[in-house]
Order: structure tokens, then sequence, then C-alpha cells
């Protein structure tokens, strides 16, 4: 499954080796760690750690 990073860059769920969330100023940011480009991407942010973590979880459940 490929998923759109917030800059546009497309990653495939089958290289992100970790998936985090942390809060960043007033935002709960995802972050994804893909293994191809050895580079973290933010994938989204979001303004509740709820929104944030269900997207975190989505994205581990992803092509498992």
């Amino acid at each position: 499954m490929w998923w759109k990073t917030q800059v546009g860059r497309y990653i495939n769920t089958k290289h992100i080796a970790s998936i985090t969330v942390s809060k960043v100023k007033d935002k709960w940011c995802v972050y994804a760690y893909e293994v191809m480009q050895q580079s973290q991407y933010v994938i989204r942010e979001f303004d509740t750690k709820w929104a944030a973590e269900n997207l975190a979880g989505e994205l581990t459940r992803a092509d498992k």
C-alpha cells in the first residue's frame, strides 16, 4: 500500500521500518522511517493525539 507524505512524496508501507507519534508545538505528527531512502517523513499532522495514533495503527496494520 502506498501513502502520501505531508510534502507529497509517496512511500510504500512495506518499506516502513518504524512509525512514531510525537507532539510538535500544538500538533501531533505521525512520522515514518522509510528503509529504502533511509529517511524519516512526516505522514500527517493532527490536532488530537487520538487521530495521530489511529493513523499510526492503520499504517502498522497495512500490508502485514
